[in-house]
């Protein structure tokens, strides 16, 4: 649903948590222009994306093909301007709107406690 706009996830996120954007920049080997390879936000040495928690080493992991990835934390203009090719965009964009919403459902899903641990043979 949100592939090839992570950056506008990323830009939802970061307003509903206040966590800073993360992002992995490559260099297009044709152009030679540094590129967007893939756009969270970042607590600690975990990023948070559509698929929830990762840690940073591996939130690229397997897929996204790369050159040189590199790490870097990022303004909301920038990932803006490298992902929608602008710095700015209208709060009533259609595509912000449903990144805002699967946001607020990962933030929801991320503030559950984890299940009960299901305890096999007699109690003590």
């Amino acid at each position: 649903m949100l592939h090839g706009r992570c950056h506008l996830f990323a830009v939802a996120l970061s307003e509903l948590t206040g966590l800073p954007i993360g992002a992995y920049l490559d260099t297009d080997i044709e152009t030679e222009r540094t590129v967007l390879v893939h756009a969270f936000v970042v607590d600690g040495d975990i990023g948070i994306d559509i698929r929830g928690r990762v840690p940073l080493d591996d939130i690229i992991e397997g897929e996204f093909d790369t050159f040189e990835p590199e790490l870097v934390m990022i303004s909301r203009e920038d990932v803006l301007l490298l992902g929608h090719g602008r710095g700015t965009i209208s709060q009533r964009n259609p595509e912000l709107l449903v990144a805002k919403r699967l946001a607020a459902s990962l933030v929801e899903r991320l503030d559950e406690p984890p299940p009960p641990t299901q305890m096999t043979g007699p109690s003590p």
